[in-house]
């Protein structure tokens, strides 16, 4: 039973997420920032995986009928979009809203959760969340006021050239800079010569696709950058997970619930693996009643030979598992 109390094994090798057109892919994520006088808790996170533009909505609670409102008003009618797949976490309001999987089946989206435990699958948005955050802070007098902020924030951030893609996300979405404030009247002049549409829509669609081909190059060598970087500095392992072998689960916090945390186990199991999508792995306990479930494989240990299948179960449960998880 040693194997039930060693520390989980090194994470699995980053395997960045490929993009090569706007709203292809698209990170959703529902941030808690506390009340506001107009009293708003949450901010929706919604950020585009190829431009990297992001748009964010205060909202009152995170509800299912509220989170699929405002992403369907605002993301996606008022503006237009139409997307192919949809990352989010295992939040109740995402798994469980009968009307987003109704949105989903209407816009033709893969709606996609990550495993539980595993909130690296939606990194960009997490990434998203703690800039935001960030700009929230310097620029709120009043921490009671920061869905005020929020269009000021957000501008600022899409305005500004992305340290991945090399361009902004404001760009690489209209294929044109966006004009300041301070800069507007500067030496310009509105033009008294006729444009010719045709010519101007030609300019604009080269000009556009010239900047994203870029864009998607500089993004590939800056992920295959922080790849190796990653790696590096977790110290990964490229042990592999099959099918039909058996593993415990850990379970993060399986300690707490126990009056000597320190002591209790850290795994349960034996657990037979079904299916190996990705980065996670589909599990199921061998002997006994339990729900098939999608688990981290960085959160999988293999069962020694000479262990029995005879099941240890502590109190904690996951979550029985969700389609299209990562």
């Amino acid at each position: 039973m040693c194997n039930c109390k060693h520390p989980p094994q090194a994470p699995p090798l980053l395997r960045p997420i490929t993009t090569s057109k706007p709203y292809e892919i698209v990170g959703i994520d529902a941030l808690k920032l506390g009340l506001t006088r107009a009293g708003n808790r949450y901010l929706l996170v919604v950020i585009d995986h190829f431009t990297k533009w992001c748009s964010a909505y205060p909202i009152p609670d995170k509800k299912a009928d509220t989170i699929v409102k405002v992403f369907a008003d605002e993301w996606c009618a008022r503006e237009g979009r139409t997307l192919l797949a949809l990352i989010s976490d295992r939040g109740a309001e995402f798994v469980n809203g009968k009307i987003m999987t109704a949105i989903s089946e209407g816009l033709g989206m893969t709606q996609t959760f990550t495993a539980g435990y595993n909130l690296r699958a939606n990194g960009l948005t997490e990434r998203m969340n703690r800039t935001l955050i960030a700009m929230l802070a310097k620029s709120t007098p009043v921490p009671m006021d920061w869905d005020r902020r929020v269009p000021y924030v957000l501008f600022a951030y899409n305005a500004t050239p992305h340290s991945t893609t090399g361009e902004s996300p404001f760009y690489l979405l209209h294929g044109f800079d966006p004009d300041f404030p301070l800069e507007m009247g500067k030496g310009r002049e509105v033009s008294v010569y006729e444009v010719d549409m045709d010519d101007c829509k030609t300019e604009l669609l080269a000009g556009l696709k010239l900047a994203r081909e870029i864009a998607c190059n500089t993004a590939s060598k800056s992920q295959q950058g922080n790849k190796i970087l990653y790696d590096r500095r977790n110290r990964t392992s490229s042990d592999v997970f099959k099918t039909d072998d058996r593993v415990y689960v850990y379970m993060p916090n399986e300690q707490r619930k126990r009056a000597n945390p320190k002591l209790h186990w850290n795994y349960t199991g034996p657990y037979r693996v079904l299916a190996v999508p990705g980065h996670s792995a589909t599990v199921k306990l061998i002997l006994g009643k339990g729900e098939t479930f999608s688990v981290p494989v960085d959160q999988l240990k293999k069962v020694p030979k000479e262990v029995s299948d005879v099941p240890y179960l502590g109190a904690t449960q996951r979550r029985r598992l969700a389609k299209n998880a990562l």
